[in-house]
């Protein structure tokens, strides 16, 4: 038979509900609602590769009745990584339509797959019910973490390729959170301590590096286990160095030991060797045992423990614990105390190796944010100084009267394109000055009816030009924040600029300082074109533009509302955004009142 055609596996019983806690499942399902509200999908689900290679449902957003039927179940990934392999790839997506699929593909559905139900459009794009459209999520290491699946398309059309390529730059971000999510429930699982027992352990900061943790365990735990010698061998390091060269006695008898201590582990049970005796399994041939007692007789040792390390269910190294002669007998309950340790060991040496790693990734984002900083600061000095010789030159032209008055337009051409590199070089500056903690906000007390004021007086030429009216509601009194003026009146300014420009000729802008609870607002309402929900989800990212076509004729860097968020936010305020397409739109920014 084809192998094409080779009927699905039965689906095998599996246990539910294994993953995470409710609080790490509510962060997926945060993840889920908000990474649909950034596409044109009404459904967003997430599957989390669990540890024994089961995808297991976490959040389904905006359809109940999958909800009810698949949350918490779980499938194996290797049989649904054929259907998977079928579809044409998009950035971090892949779209399987249900025409592409083989006989094989179609029987693991039906075993393992759901069909949703929903009204299909006609057309020869429609998206049909049993379209299919993933995300396989994976770490930095290019493991798989997570599975996204997009599903019922607002329109009820199959996406083109290009925007689902420029779907997936935009979530980006949204993908990089849910493998940062499933990451850490992972070694939070597996640091865990659950033993009060182990107070010894429990000794170990979680801020302590992997070298110290080991150091810490051996002061600690050889007193402990009346030890004359107590190592730790860690699995990774591929021998036990921490076992005499002569005990090891070669390659052969390093691994019947790590035989040993691995089952070990799965039957939870220590290794023990005493003089004439190993309390162990069979594992250990004659030869082996003959040298291990050789080298116990020659050394004086009376016990020699071996203790499996472990924790979330992994072997990971062993504890070497080694007695004299003449100290007492290992017991029965110094096996039981011994594993343990083991398991809280293991636990605390995963915990350092993720704090490590953890380490790592913050050094290297601020290296990478440093970099970011001196890039763009750098780079809009260097814009700068071309962008004021261009302008220079272009402002003796312009008053030169020997210049052909049919070059005029393309001098002005010329003015409006380098004024707009202006302004896009100052923003890059002033973006970079407000991330950069070398800047800190230096305050004092400012009235922002008198920064409403100024900001309209700067801004009365362009609404004039436009044929735009702005109107200030009268306030009676003082409205007084902490802050510094240079940048409210920057606030007051982009939101007037954004305001005028996204009006039509005969549009009016309204302005309001008013007192609410504990803070002054700022509100600008105007009758301009508007903005879309969609947008709406990302106005205040760097370097965004409306999907509008309108809005798109309008210049603009996309940086002004960034700006504006970023000053807010170093003033401790906030800004919310109303708006509706074709009736206009009501920005409010809250800072705290000086008094409160």
């Amino acid at each position: 038979m084809d192998e094409r055609q080779q009927p699905a596996p039965a689906a095998e019983r599996v246990r539910t509900d294994m993953w995470g806690t409710p609080a790490d499942r509510q962060a997926i399902a945060r993840f889920a609602e908000s990474i649909a509200e950034q596409t044109p999908f009404k459904v967003c689900a997430i599957e989390v590769l669990r540890a024994d290679r089961m995808l297991e449902f976490v959040a389904i957003h905006n359809n109940p009745d999958a909800e009810a039927k698949l949350l918490g179940q779980a499938r194996p990934f290797d049989v649904m990584a054929p259907v998977y392999e079928t579809g044409a790839t998009y950035g971090a997506f892949t779209f399987i339509a249900r025409e592409w699929r083989t006989p094989q593909t179609y029987d693991l559905l039906e075993t393992y797959g759901y069909m949703p139900t929903f009204e299909e459009i006609e057309g020869p794009d429609a998206w049909h019910t049993d379209d299919m459209i993933v995300a396989l999520l994976t770490d930095e290491d290019d493991r798989l973490r997570a599975v996204l699946h997009l599903d019922e398309p607002e329109d009820g059309r199959r996406p083109k390729g290009d925007d689902l390529l420029e779907l997936s730059d935009r979530l980006q971000l949204g993908f990089t959170a849910v493998v940062n999510a499933v990451e850490r429930e992972e070694l939070l699982q597996r640091v865990r301590f659950a033993d009060l027992t182990r107070r010894f352990i429990r000794q170990a900061s979680n801020a302590m590096g992997l070298d110290e943790l080991l150091e810490l365990a051996h002061s600690k735990l050889r007193e402990g286990f009346s030890a004359t010698d107590f190592q730790v061998h860690l699995r990774e390091s591929g021998t036990y160095k921490v076992i005499p060269e002569k005990m090891r006695g070669g390659r052969f008898l390093f691994e019947a030991l790590d035989l040993m201590v691995e089952r070990a582990w799965r039957t939870n049970t220590v290794v023990v060797f005493e003089p004439g005796e190993v309390w162990a399994d069979d594992i250990l041939t004659a030869e082996h045992v003959m040298v291990v007692e050789k080298f116990m007789s020659s050394t004086g040792i009376g016990t020699c423990v071996l203790v499996p390390i472990g924790a979330a269910g992994e072997f990971i190294g062993t504890i070497v614990i080694v007695r004299a002669l003449d100290t007492p007998r290992w017991t029965a309950s110094e096996s039981v105390a011994a594993l343990d340790v083991g398991r809280d060991l293991g636990r605390a040496v995963l915990n350092a190796r993720a704090h490590e790693r953890e380490q790592q990734l913050t050094e290297q984002l601020l290296r990478l944010d440093a970099y970011r900083s001196q890039l763009i600061s750098t780079m809009s000095h260097e814009l700068r100084n071309p962008i004021g010789v261009i302008l220079g030159h272009l402002e003796l032209l312009e008053s030169s009267p020997d210049v052909p008055h049919d070059w005029q337009r393309s001098l002005a051409a010329i003015g409006r394109g380098a004024q707009r590199l202006d302004r896009l070089a100052e923003d890059l500056l002033t973006l970079s000055r407000l991330g950069n903690p070398a800047h800190p906000l230096e305050r004092v007390r400012i009235d922002l009816v008198g920064v409403l004021e100024e900001a309209v007086e700067m801004q009365q030429l362009a609404a004039e030009r436009r044929g735009v009216s702005v109107r200030i509601e009268p306030c009676e009194q003082p409205q007084v924040v902490e802050g510094d003026r240079a940048e409210l009146v920057r606030v007051v300014t982009n939101v007037l600029s954004n305001a005028i420009k996204y009006s039509d000729p005969g549009d009016q802008v309204t302005l309001s300082v008013a007192r609410e609870d504990e803070c002054v607002v700022l509100e600008c309402r105007d009758e301009g074109i508007g903005i879309s929900e969609t947008d709406r989800s990302m106005l205040f990212a760097e370097f965004f533009r409306s999907t509008n076509p309108d809005a798109l004729k309008r210049p603009g860097t996309g940086l002004g509302l960034p700006i504006l968020r970023r000053i807010v936010q170093r003033h401790g305020g906030r800004v919310t955004v109303d708006s509706e397409l074709g009736v206009g739109t009501t920005i409010r920014v809250l800072l705290p009142a000086a008094d409160a």
